[in-house]
Parts: structure tokens; C-alpha cells; sequence
């Protein structure tokens, strides 16, 4: 049991960090169970390894002539 704790943030963090302008997105996919998080009294954290696993399950490939 002395493994290193990687970095938890929150779901507001997580939004921030994406760019987003409300956790809605966070919050939806935490309720859906595609999010795993920690509850810590009334607190929720994210690892970030996890929220890093979530981003790349939700992406996809570009199309030829995508832009992005």
C-alpha cells in the first residue's frame, strides 16, 4: 500500500482544463458511470489518469479533409 497517489481534481477543474464553460459535461458522464471518480465526504475527484482514459474513449479519428 505505498503506492504513490497520482493528482485528483475536480469536476469544475476538469472543465476548466477542457476549455469548457460549465461542468455540465462532467457532472453527465460522473451520473452515467463513463467518469469514475472519488467521494471524499461531499467532495468528488477525478484522478487524472482517469480523466485522460475518458477523453480518449470519447475520441475519435479525423475524417479526411477535417480541419481539427
Amino acid at each position: 500500500m505505498n503506492e504513490p497517489i497520482g493528482q485528483y481534481i475536480t469536476p469544475r477543474a476538469l472543465a476548466a482544463r477542457l476549455g469548457l464553460a460549465s461542468p455540465r459535461l462532467i457532472w453527465k458522464a460522473l451520473a452515467r458511470g463513463e467518469l469514475s471518480h472519488v467521494r471524499l465526504g461531499r467532495s468528488i475527484r477525478i484522478a487524472e489518469d482517469e480523466a485522460r482514459r475518458w477523453l480518449a474513449a470519447r475520441s475519435r479519428p479525423a475524417r479526411d479533409g477535417d480541419q481539427s
